[in-house]
């Protein structure tokens, strides 16, 4: 097989692993069943092709296949995944007036159907609000999947917000 068909295979089972994730409830069995883990392994494994595929001859589609890989990991280098970071208290009690989902790259929407935009410093690995709903608000990513909510001084509180493949478009998740 030729490097750049050997990319293009490579980037779309990545796509369509990406796409069951996104799926939720409606994923086929074998795809609920899923871990953070397994998406870390299937990202590890899509770094190791891009890897090769730059020795191979095909470097003009590694970053590609690299970007999709992280993607599907949950781990972006511009922040969060588009999805939902549905927050919940320290008794596991959601909150549905404190979560949020990321539409791209810059923008933001509210479980009430409220929208803004953010930036995310990949150094600190916090996203700050910067109009709309949530203005002035931060989260700090503490792991791949989860956010925690910040006060006024910086400090985390005990507000998490996990990462669920809802879709941030919808009102009322």
């Amino acid at each position: 097989m030729r490097p750049v068909q050997a990319c293009c295979l490579a980037l779309a089972a990545l796509m369509v692993a990406g796409a069951l994730a996104a799926c939720g409830p409606a994923a086929p069995a074998a795809a609920q069943g899923k871990t953070a883990a397994d998406y870390e392994s299937d990202a590890r494994a899509a770094e190791a092709e891009a890897d090769r595929l730059t020795k191979g001859g095909a470097p003009a589609l590694a970053p590609q296949v690299r970007a999709q890989a992280q993607t599907v990991a949950g781990i972006t280098a511009d922040g969060p995944q588009i999805g939902v970071y549905g927050c919940m208290n320290q008794d596991g009690y959601e909150t549905p007036g404190l979560q949020w989902g990321v539409l791209d790259g810059s923008t933001y929407s509210t479980y009430d159907g409220g929208r803004g935009h953010y930036v995310y410093d990949g150094g600190s690995q916090v996203i700050t609000f910067t109009d709309g709903p949530f203005k002035g608000l931060r989260r700090k990513q503490v792991d791949s999947h989860v956010f925690r909510i910040l006060d006024d001084d910086g400090a985390v509180t005990a507000f998490a917000c996990p990462f669920n493949p809802k879709d941030p478009r919808k009102i009322h998740w």
